[in-house]
């Protein structure tokens, strides 16, 4: 139960501090990796889980203690996003996250992801190390 209530905490934390955002990140994107690379295979759960923990951090403080631990609430991110998807995406769901899908090339793809700038505004910016929304991946900059 104390890995449960210090999920909470750290969420809870983040709101504050938003570079607590981090340590549910590096404890929770392998098992949500997995989850999505099952469904998906490896490139597309890449994105889909780094997009589940972007929208996890903008709605951090909309998460509801009472229905459920904070790996469950990433889960149901990760889930939801999955179905958006579907197995084959749609050049609707890239537009909105800001990529241009194949049949997408043009110029006036919207750019509906918020720009670098804006997320360091926001407090991505403060997550330890540099977290690439593309690769889902972490770097270090020590």
């Amino acid at each position: 139960m104390g890995e449960i209530d210090s999920d909470r905490e750290v969420l809870s934390a983040s709101l504050d501090d938003p570079a607590a955002f981090g340590v549910l990140f590096e404890e929770h994107f392998t098992d949500i990796f997995r989850y999505l690379e099952r469904r998906v295979g490896p490139e597309p759960a890449k994105e889909l889980a780094a997009d589940a923990f972007a929208v996890a951090f903008a709605k951090r403080s909309s998460y509801d203690p009472s229905r459920g631990e904070v790996r469950s609430w990433l889960f149901g991110i990760a889930t939801n996003l999955l179905r958006i998807t579907g197995r084959k995406r749609s050049p609707s769901f890239d537009a909105a996250l800001g990529r241009a899908s194949p049949t997408m090339r043009s110029s006036r793809t919207p750019r509906l992801r918020p720009s670098a700038s804006s997320l360091r505004l926001n407090g991505v910016g403060c997550l330890p190390g540099s977290l690439n929304l593309t690769t889902g991946l972490v770097t270090s900059s020590v």
